[in-house]
């Protein structure tokens, strides 16, 4: 198991690694993220005190707390955009933790509990058909108009019931 002076290093080297990639070779920090997500998982076990995963890629979790709390982390470079959180791993883990990479510099962005991270999974999936729905009315616009068209239709005076 790695302890927390071989992560300060792992960490220190990624972070070299990444600076010469950028200022060297002029390689965007979006095009580096698997070195930026190892690096954020590096991060959120040196910021909680915890340690990495027994294995690369864990399916569902990078970092385990002292304490057992295993956390998700999302690290990315992004300065718009969304980050894919997998529905099948949320049993899983116990904390979410997105980290952001920014003029050479890590900062947690969000960090949350199971019970936040599920309501915003219901919130993401609502926008998600909310916007299935409106990209429907762009490619068919005339559902649009039919469905304001039977709304009038309804709330005209004289198509109201008695």
């Amino acid at each position: 198991m790695i302890n927390a002076k071989q992560i300060r290093t792992l960490y220190n080297r990624y972070l070299e690694l990444i600076k010469l990639e950028v200022e060297m070779f002029g390689v965007k920090p979006t095009e580096v993220r698997h070195l930026i997500g190892r690096l954020g998982e590096f991060y959120c076990a040196l910021k909680v005190d915890g340690t990495l995963a027994h294995s690369p890629n864990q399916q569902g979790f990078d970092v385990v707390c002292q304490n057992g709390k295993r956390i998700s982390m999302k690290t990315t470079a992004q300065k718009t955009g969304f980050i894919a959180i997998s529905s099948k791993t949320i049993n899983i883990v116990d904390d979410l933790m997105i980290i952001q990479y920014l003029d050479q510099t890590l900062s947690i962005t969000t960090a949350m509990l199971k019970q936040r991270w599920k309501l915003l999974a219901a919130m993401s999936m609502l926008a998600n058909l909310n916007l299935i729905l409106q990209r429907q009315e762009n490619l068919y616009p005339s559902t649009v108009d039919l469905r304001q068209t039977l709304t009038r239709q309804r709330s005209h005076p004289l198509n109201r019931k008695a």
